[in-house]
C-alpha cells in the first residue's frame, strides 16, 4: 500500500511505506531520514515502526510531516520504485 493508518487499541497508525523504499544494500532510505528528522523537529516525539509512525492523540500527530511526505512522492514514482524492489528481490 502506499499510505494507510489503522486505529489500535492504544494509538493510530499510520503507514508510509513509499518513504522506506529506495534504500541501498539494507541501509535507511533517504526519504526515510529525512521523515525523522522532520517529524522530530516539529518538537514531538517520534514513535516510528518499522514502516509506521504511531501517536495516541492528534495533537501528537505532525499532520504536516505526513503530508509533506506523501506530496515528496507521488504514486507513479513510488510504483516505480516498488517495481524496481521486486525485480531486484526475483533476481536474488
Amino acid at each position: 500500500p502506499y499510505a494507510g493508518i489503522a486505529s489500535q487499541k492504544q494509538y493510530v497508525s499510520v503507514y508510509l511505506m513509499g518513504i522506506y523504499t529506495g534504500g541501498v544494500c539494507g541501509g535507511a532510505a533517504p526519504d526515510a531520514e529525512w521523515f525523522r528528522r522532520a517529524w522530530e523537529a516539529t518538537g514531538r516525539k517520534a514513535n516510528i515502526g518499522a514502516c509506521c509512525v504511531r501517536f495516541k492523540r492528534l495533537e501528537d500527530c505532525a499532520l504536516d510531516v505526513i503530508g509533506e511526505a506523501i506530496r515528496r512522492l507521488p504514486a507513479r514514482d513510488y510504483i516505480a520504485r516498488y517495481e524496481a524492489e521486486r525485480a531486484a528481490a526475483k533476481r536474488r
